[in-house]
């Protein structure tokens, strides 16, 4: 299937499942309101297939949270590409709970203007030695729909000094 169809249907399914389901994270008052997310249009060259420069000795590091509580995350390296001719460079994270799991939560110039103000997150496929990082998938966390949940906040490190005009808008019906 082409890539951009297949972004469209995930971002359907997506706003099938806020709209309809009983785990959804959009309070149920705010439902009957609710048609989709907004979403910037598709850009494959916000998708980048890139080789991590890793550390040679990870670290974990505690994540702040929304609720201030926090999570732990062992930071393996980070990846560099090149957005409107800047160079930027992004640190990957791996669950401590799951090795499986790779986590790129950010912050860019559109945060708090056009997306989610606390940033948004990435879960980059690894194929190989090849991580797919692909910004038309950042979404923001569920603390955007919902103060009822926990959501680790990016780390300054991952404070993008660029606009990421890709993935998840503002939630439109916000009211915190």
């Amino acid at each position: 299937m082409k890539y951009k169809k297949q972004i469209e249907i995930d971002r359907a399914n997506k706003d099938r499942y806020f709209k309809t389901s009983h785990h959804s994270p959009i309070p149920h008052e705010l439902r009957d309101d609710f048609f989709s997310l907004e979403y910037y249009s598709i850009a494959e060259n916000y998708r980048f297939e890139l080789t991590l420069n890793s550390y040679e000795s990870p670290e974990i590091i505690e994540m702040e949270e929304s609720t201030g509580s926090v999570s732990n995350y062992l930071r393996i390296g980070y990846l560099e590409f090149k957005i409107n001719e800047e160079e930027v460079e992004i640190h990957v994270y791996q669950s401590t709970d799951n090795p499986d799991i790779y986590f790129v939560p950010f912050r860019d110039k559109t945060s708090g203007e056009d997306s989610y103000g606390a940033g948004r997150y990435l879960y980059p496929e690894k194929k190989g030695d090849i991580f797919v990082l692909d910004f038309n998938l950042a979404m923001s966390p569920y603390c955007a729909y919902s103060e009822n949940y926990a959501c680790p906040l990016p780390p300054y490190e991952n404070w993008l000094k660029v606009r990421i005009e890709a993935g998840e808008k503002n939630f439109p019906l916000a009211i915190h």
